[in-house]
């Protein structure tokens, strides 16, 4: 598929179940200001996950996108303020446009997965507006290409920056698709010949760090894996 490197808001109301209530009002939303320079740098998010004998699991992502790497206590509390409002957009036509007693959206996603309704994993990513797209490549690894824990936070992944970032000045990396050098080099240049901008980078060197631990209801046992992107630990006790 050709690619399509205009960036504009998509209409999530669609997707609403039928009722009979009228669905709230919809506003215009501008794309921000469109950018070729430099990709983001990573930020602070770290994650956690972690699975029990009893079969509970348990997901977060704790984030607090501080600026410039700057962290800010609250007094003698040891309390880290965060700057998640930062999110917010001074586009008054916006949707997550800055307003009181809103929240702004925000990019964590930690996950829990059941399979056949009963635990089965709990997974989350660092890396900002991508972690979605990172969790989502790992469990597609395990539940549609039937990869190991660990042999699917290691295979190689894709990163779509076609997006309007979070932070900073919420720019635009209209058309950026970001590949792992172990994709062949094939697969990146019919990319290109679609109209993605394709752009390369290391072995492990995407902006992420999977983890996950899940139940493996099979054998009765535990499991736990990590990403050694981002250098991230399995521990078990």
């Amino acid at each position: 598929m050709a690619a399509n490197n205009q960036a504009r808001p998509g209409d999530p109301w669609k997707f609403q179940p039928a009722s009979g209530a009228n669905p709230p009002v919809r506003t215009a939303s501008r794309p921000g200001a469109v950018s070729n320079g430099p990709l983001p740098k990573p930020l602070d998010t770290t994650t956690i996950d972690v699975a029990d004998a009893k079969g509970n699991l348990f997901s977060a992502s704790p984030s607090s996108a501080w600026f410039s790497g700057g962290t800010f206590i609250a007094g003698d509390t040891g309390v880290p303020l965060g700057n998640r409002m930062q999110a917010f957009v001074l586009d008054e036509d916006h949707p997550n446009r800055l307003q009181g007693g809103k929240r702004p959206r925000t990019t964590l996603s930690p996950t829990v997965v059941l399979r056949d309704g009963k635990p089965f994993l709990a997974l989350s990513s660092p890396g900002g507006d991508s972690q979605e797209q990172q969790a989502l490549q790992v469990l597609l690894n395990i539940a549609v290409f039937d990869m190991r824990p660990q042999e699917a936070i290691e295979a190689p992944r894709f990163n779509a920056l076609h997006y309007r970032e979070s932070f900073r000045d919420h720019r635009v990396y209209t058309g950026v698709l970001q590949l792992e050098n172990r994709i062949a080099p094939g697969v990146g240049e019919s990319l290109a010949r679609l109209g993605h901008r394709v752009g390369v980078v290391g072995p492990f060197m995407m902006d992420t760090g999977t983890v996950m631990a899940g139940v493996d209801a099979k054998n009765g046992t535990l499991f736990g894996a990590a990403d050694v992107r981002r250098q991230r630990f399995v521990v078990g006790w």
